[in-house]
């Protein structure tokens, strides 16, 4: 592996879903379909492989939400991290910025927390869809880099 193989160019956003949720999975699903250059690894948060990744997210949030490693270290949660991964796999799409606008972030993280409290009932509901590939973590996607910053956030970022 060369040094340009642990740039943050190289490495990709890591999306932590809950595999144990039936609804999660669907998304998770769903959103391969629109990362067809896979610009977003995905990682099922209750894997062993995510063991290491889950040390970056507080015990507190661990399971509340899905969450995204930002490749400078940085996590965000629930919609937050929703509108970064939307941006993330479709960032030619002209709403990308819309998700930046103070209003329609409350609003998609408001629907967020909505949706996520009926996961159990959804899960049932979108039981036809299909399940998701294999996660596709890569070497390259982890160790955070050494001077990544500390901390959970909860604001995007235009740039992830």
């Amino acid at each position: 592996m060369t040094d340009s193989a642990n740039t943050p160019a190289t490495r990709r956003p890591i999306l932590l879903y809950d595999g144990s949720c039936g609804f999660c999975r669907r998304c998770v699903a769903l959103l391969v379909r629109l990362d067809s250059e896979r610009r977003v690894a995905r990682v099922d948060m209750t894997s062993v492989a995510a063991e290491p990744l889950m040390t970056t997210i507080s015990p507190d949030r661990r399971r509340q939400s899905m969450h995204v490693i930002r490749p400078d270290g940085r996590v965000l949660h629930a919609g937050v991290a929703l509108r970064a991964v939307l941006c993330q796999v479709q960032p030619e799409a002209r709403w990308r910025s819309v998700g930046y606008w103070p209003l329609v972030g409350v609003l998609i993280d408001r629907a967020y927390d909505v949706v996520a409290s009926l996961r159990s009932p959804l899960g049932r509901l979108t039981g036809w869809l299909p399940e998701p590939p294999p996660d596709d973590l890569r070497p390259t996607d982890w160790p955070l880099l050494d001077a990544a910053p500390s901390g959970d956030t909860d604001q995007p970022d235009a740039t992830t």
